[in-house]
Protein backbone atom coordinates (compact mmCIF):
# COMPACT_ATOMS: atom_id res chain seq x y z
CA UNK A 1 0.00 0.00 0.00
CA UNK A 2 2.99 2.55 -0.06
CA UNK A 3 3.84 3.08 3.68
CA UNK A 4 6.47 3.71 4.81
CA UNK A 5 7.93 2.27 8.50
CA UNK A 6 10.38 5.05 9.81
CA UNK A 7 12.64 3.80 12.70
CA UNK A 8 14.17 6.37 15.66
CA UNK A 9 16.42 5.87 18.36
CA UNK A 10 14.43 8.76 20.01
CA UNK A 11 10.68 8.79 21.72
CA UNK A 12 10.59 12.10 19.59
CA UNK A 13 11.74 11.40 16.59
CA UNK A 14 14.30 13.47 14.41
CA UNK A 15 16.34 11.70 11.62
CA UNK A 16 15.16 7.88 11.46
CA UNK A 17 18.16 5.84 11.95
CA UNK A 18 16.51 3.17 9.20
CA UNK A 19 13.60 3.15 6.68
CA UNK A 20 11.82 -0.24 6.19
CA UNK A 21 9.56 -2.86 7.57
CA UNK A 22 12.20 -5.14 9.23
CA UNK A 23 14.95 -3.20 11.37
CA UNK A 24 17.80 -5.09 12.13
CA UNK A 25 19.89 -3.12 15.01
CA UNK A 26 23.54 -2.47 15.32
CA UNK A 27 25.64 -4.73 17.43
CA UNK A 28 24.01 -3.82 21.36
CA UNK A 29 25.45 -4.63 24.56
CA UNK A 30 22.21 -3.81 26.70
CA UNK A 31 18.86 -3.64 26.63
CA UNK A 32 17.64 -0.69 23.56
CA UNK A 33 14.25 0.95 23.20
CA UNK A 34 13.81 1.87 19.13
CA UNK A 35 10.50 3.95 18.19
CA UNK A 36 8.64 3.08 14.79
CA UNK A 37 6.09 5.14 12.99
CA UNK A 38 4.01 4.47 9.76
CA UNK A 39 4.22 7.27 6.79
CA UNK A 40 1.67 7.25 4.40
CA UNK A 41 -0.63 9.03 2.35
CA UNK A 42 1.13 12.28 3.86
CA UNK A 43 0.67 11.05 7.22
CA UNK A 44 2.81 9.79 9.70
CA UNK A 45 1.73 7.95 12.89
CA UNK A 46 1.96 8.11 16.60
CA UNK A 47 5.83 6.14 17.43
CA UNK A 48 5.55 2.74 18.90
CA UNK A 49 8.38 1.62 21.27
CA UNK A 50 9.72 -1.29 20.33
CA UNK A 51 12.48 -3.07 22.89
CA UNK A 52 15.64 -5.27 22.09
CA UNK A 53 16.03 -7.16 25.23
CA UNK A 54 19.31 -8.05 25.87
CA UNK A 55 20.01 -10.78 28.70
CA UNK A 56 22.77 -10.30 30.89
CA UNK A 57 25.22 -12.93 31.22
CA UNK A 58 25.29 -15.21 33.94
CA UNK A 59 27.70 -14.14 36.57
CA UNK A 60 30.15 -15.87 36.97
CA UNK A 61 30.45 -16.79 33.39
CA UNK A 62 29.54 -20.53 32.75
CA UNK A 63 33.17 -22.59 32.26
CA UNK A 64 32.34 -25.05 29.52
CA UNK A 65 35.80 -26.16 29.25
CA UNK A 66 37.10 -27.75 33.21
CA UNK A 67 35.92 -31.13 32.91
CA UNK A 68 35.67 -31.44 29.04
CA UNK A 69 36.52 -34.82 28.18
CA UNK A 70 35.29 -34.68 24.20
CA UNK A 71 34.79 -32.16 22.15
CA UNK A 72 33.88 -32.65 18.05
CA UNK A 73 33.47 -29.72 16.24
CA UNK A 74 32.66 -31.51 12.74
CA UNK A 75 34.81 -29.02 10.61
CA UNK A 76 35.64 -31.53 8.18
CA UNK A 77 37.58 -33.82 10.20
CA UNK A 78 36.49 -36.13 13.80
CA UNK A 79 39.15 -34.42 15.62
CA UNK A 80 38.70 -33.85 19.85
CA UNK A 81 39.54 -30.33 20.35
CA UNK A 82 39.15 -31.01 24.24
CA UNK A 83 42.59 -30.67 24.49
CA UNK A 84 42.26 -34.69 25.97
CA UNK A 85 43.15 -36.02 22.50
CA UNK A 86 40.26 -38.18 22.21
CA UNK A 87 40.03 -38.04 18.24
CA UNK A 88 37.74 -40.11 16.30
CA UNK A 89 37.51 -42.15 13.30
CA UNK A 90 34.55 -41.93 10.62
CA UNK A 91 33.50 -45.14 9.17
CA UNK A 92 31.45 -43.05 6.57
CA UNK A 93 29.45 -39.87 6.00
CA UNK A 94 29.95 -36.33 4.53
CA UNK A 95 30.43 -33.18 5.82
CA UNK A 96 27.87 -30.49 4.85
CA UNK A 97 26.90 -27.30 6.23
CA UNK A 98 25.78 -26.40 10.00
CA UNK A 99 23.00 -24.64 11.78
CA UNK A 100 24.67 -21.34 10.68
CA UNK A 101 25.12 -22.47 6.92
CA UNK A 102 28.88 -22.76 7.62
CA UNK A 103 29.75 -25.15 4.84
CA UNK A 104 31.63 -28.11 5.87
CA UNK A 105 30.69 -27.80 9.85
CA UNK A 106 28.54 -30.81 10.38
CA UNK A 107 28.66 -34.37 10.03
CA UNK A 108 25.67 -36.07 7.46
CA UNK A 109 25.16 -39.81 8.29
CA UNK A 110 22.94 -42.65 7.62
CA UNK A 111 22.48 -46.28 8.64
CA UNK A 112 25.84 -47.97 9.89
CA UNK A 113 27.75 -44.62 9.76
CA UNK A 114 28.71 -43.49 12.40
CA UNK A 115 31.94 -42.04 14.48
CA UNK A 116 34.17 -44.31 16.45
CA UNK A 117 35.79 -42.65 19.61
CA UNK A 118 37.37 -46.07 20.49
CA UNK A 119 37.55 -47.01 24.30
CA UNK A 120 39.24 -43.72 25.90
CA UNK A 121 39.65 -44.69 29.65
CA UNK A 122 38.15 -41.09 30.34
CA UNK A 123 35.02 -42.64 28.84
CA UNK A 124 35.34 -45.44 30.95
CA UNK A 125 34.99 -43.38 34.03
CA UNK A 126 32.09 -41.96 33.34
CA UNK A 127 29.56 -43.97 36.19
CA UNK A 128 28.07 -40.95 38.15
CA UNK A 129 28.57 -37.74 36.60
CA UNK A 130 28.11 -36.66 32.68
CA UNK A 131 26.28 -34.20 30.54
CA UNK A 132 26.21 -34.55 26.78
CA UNK A 133 25.16 -31.57 24.82
CA UNK A 134 24.69 -31.85 20.53
CA UNK A 135 22.96 -30.25 17.82
CA UNK A 136 20.83 -32.53 15.13
CA UNK A 137 18.70 -32.64 12.14
CA UNK A 138 16.67 -35.55 11.25
CA UNK A 139 15.88 -35.76 7.77
CA UNK A 140 13.18 -38.26 8.29
CA UNK A 141 10.91 -40.62 10.23
CA UNK A 142 12.76 -44.06 10.48
CA UNK A 143 11.06 -45.84 13.27
CA UNK A 144 13.00 -47.62 16.07
CA UNK A 145 15.90 -46.52 17.98
CA UNK A 146 18.41 -43.75 16.13
CA UNK A 147 21.49 -43.82 18.39
CA UNK A 148 23.20 -40.41 19.11
CA UNK A 149 25.43 -41.16 21.15
CA UNK A 150 26.28 -45.27 22.06
CA UNK A 151 28.42 -46.37 24.67
CA UNK A 152 28.82 -50.54 25.43
CA UNK A 153 25.97 -51.86 23.50
CA UNK A 154 23.03 -51.99 26.13
CA UNK A 155 25.14 -51.63 29.11
CA UNK A 156 26.10 -48.11 29.19
CA UNK A 157 25.47 -44.19 28.27
CA UNK A 158 23.02 -43.60 25.35
CA UNK A 159 21.30 -41.27 23.68
CA UNK A 160 19.39 -41.13 20.65
CA UNK A 161 15.80 -41.07 19.03
CA UNK A 162 13.17 -43.39 19.54
CA UNK A 163 10.14 -43.20 16.99
CA UNK A 164 6.91 -44.87 17.38
CA UNK A 165 3.45 -44.90 16.62
CA UNK A 166 1.08 -44.37 19.49
CA UNK A 167 -2.45 -45.37 19.61
CA UNK A 168 -3.44 -43.04 17.65
CA UNK A 169 -1.58 -44.09 14.87
CA UNK A 170 0.23 -40.93 15.10
CA UNK A 171 4.63 -40.55 14.82
CA UNK A 172 6.45 -39.58 18.09
CA UNK A 173 10.08 -39.13 17.75
CA UNK A 174 11.23 -39.02 21.71
CA UNK A 175 14.85 -38.90 22.69
CA UNK A 176 15.68 -41.45 25.21
CA UNK A 177 18.82 -40.94 27.29
CA UNK A 178 20.17 -44.04 29.06
CA UNK A 179 22.91 -43.98 32.09
CA UNK A 180 23.39 -47.94 32.27
CA UNK A 181 21.23 -51.29 31.33
CA UNK A 182 18.19 -49.92 33.68
CA UNK A 183 17.87 -46.13 34.02
CA UNK A 184 16.45 -44.33 31.52
CA UNK A 185 13.99 -41.83 30.44
CA UNK A 186 12.31 -40.92 27.35
CA UNK A 187 11.31 -37.20 26.58
CA UNK A 188 7.47 -35.66 26.54
CA UNK A 189 8.42 -33.91 23.27
CA UNK A 190 8.78 -34.65 19.87
CA UNK A 191 12.35 -34.07 18.21
CA UNK A 192 11.27 -32.33 14.87
CA UNK A 193 12.53 -33.37 11.83
CA UNK A 194 14.22 -30.95 9.17
CA UNK A 195 15.40 -28.42 11.77
CA UNK A 196 18.42 -27.82 14.08
CA UNK A 197 17.67 -29.29 17.59
CA UNK A 198 20.02 -28.85 20.45
CA UNK A 199 19.56 -31.55 22.93
CA UNK A 200 21.05 -31.88 26.26
CA UNK A 201 21.10 -35.25 28.56
CA UNK A 202 22.76 -34.60 31.98
CA UNK A 203 23.31 -37.05 35.22
CA UNK A 204 23.95 -35.89 38.29
CA UNK A 205 24.43 -39.35 40.29
CA UNK A 206 20.49 -39.59 41.06
CA UNK A 207 18.67 -37.77 38.53
CA UNK A 208 18.15 -38.33 34.54
CA UNK A 209 17.85 -35.13 32.84
CA UNK A 210 16.69 -34.41 28.84
CA UNK A 211 16.53 -30.71 27.68
CA UNK A 212 15.73 -29.67 24.27
CA UNK A 213 16.32 -26.39 23.09
CA UNK A 214 16.74 -25.75 26.56
CA UNK A 215 13.51 -26.71 27.72
CA UNK A 216 13.62 -29.67 30.14
CA UNK A 217 11.34 -32.76 28.60
CA UNK A 218 12.33 -34.93 30.76
CA UNK A 219 13.22 -36.37 34.23
CA UNK A 220 13.60 -39.73 36.10
CA UNK A 221 15.73 -40.30 39.71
Amino acid sequence: NGALYYWYASPVGGTPVFIGPNFTTPFLNSTTTYYVSIYAHGCESNLTPVTATINTATSPAVDLYSGLIMYYKLDGNPADSSGRGNHATLTAGTYVNDRFSAPAHALSVSSNNYLDCGTPSDIQALTNQVSISMWINESYFAGGSMPLLNDWANTGLYTGTYGYWDSNGDQQNRVRWRIDGNAYVDSYLNVPFGQWTNIVCTYDGITLKVYQDGQLTGSVN
